[in-house]
């Protein structure tokens, strides 16, 4: 059975195994709304945290796995040629940009999605789908996306959903109709938001929202960047013990040392 993601080996195609039933950790979805400018970038990433980053984010944030639905010349060129997972709206692999076809860019990943019913957007919890709900946006998917890799607290970054005072982080400017498409879809994320929160919930995850002034902060629990960084470092797994020479911890392992004495 095909799976939702798949990746071209150089020889056919292979099913992309990002399915999670439960993943630990916190998921930064990071957005490219203004607010996004005035973030500290490298507290964004580190231990305890899973930082994704959509469309036009990168290169002024490097994320862990980075997805995005438009074509793929929307984006920096240097994209296709990083390390980390990339996920590209599926049939955008035949695209041939500078000489170069994109399935056999490093590490990219393809999405198969289409226009389903809203019930099937949950679909996303289960391993064996085989496609995911297409709302004609990357934000509805790459929640759909995260969902799936088993993540129960989800974080959105410069997540304003407001062009109000700028367009985006950087310095790029729109023309009216450019304006009053994303003005259109700022609002149909909002409604949407507010609309699936109690399933969320239900589902056992919890979307909050780190952006001061976003107009979801009337219905998602808001948590500061620094907060959050607070919270996982209270949280942390492994306190900091010794880092043993491997000859010598192997002699201690060899004499039974008791196991709660080797940190």
């Amino acid at each position: 059975m095909g799976r939702a993601i798949q990746h071209w080996d150089g020889v056919s195609w292979k099913n992309s195994e990002f399915y999670r039933n439960h993943t630990m950790g916190k998921a930064i979805i990071v957005c490219g709304g203004p607010s996004l400018a005035g973030i500290d970038i490298p507290k964004l990433s580190g231990p305890g945290k899973t930082v994704i980053g959509m469309n036009t984010t990168y290169p002024h944030v490097r994320p862990d796995i980075w997805f995005g639905m438009d074509n793929p010349r929307c984006y920096d060129r240097n994209l296709m040629l990083e390390s980390f997972p990339k996920i590209y709206r599926g049939g955008y692999w035949t695209n041939v940009i500078q000489g170069v076809t994109l399935r056999d860019t490093p590490n990219s990943h393809f999405m198969s999605i289409y226009k389903q019913l809203e019930e099937d957007y949950w679909k996303c919890f289960n391993e064996d789908n085989e496609a995911f709900h297409w709302e004609t946006n990357s934000f509805m998917a790459v929640v759909a996306f995260v969902l799936s890799m088993g993540f129960k607290d989800i974080y959105l970054v410069g997540c304003d959903l407001t062009n109000k005072e700028s367009d985006y982080f950087d310095d790029r400017k729109l023309v009216e109709e450019e304006k009053d498409s994303n003005t259109r879809l700022h609002t149909q994320l909002f409604n949407w938001l507010r609309r699936i929160q109690p399933t969320i919930n239900n589902k056992g995850v919890t979307l909050h929202s780190t952006t001061p002034r976003s107009r979801i902060n009337k219905f998602l629990p808001y948590t500061s960047l620094e907060d959050l960084n607070k919270e996982i470092e209270e949280e942390l797994l492994f306190e900091q013990g010794p880092r043993y020479n491997s000859l010598t911890l192997q002699k201690m392992l060899e004499a039974d040392v008791n196991q709660e004495d080797i940190k």
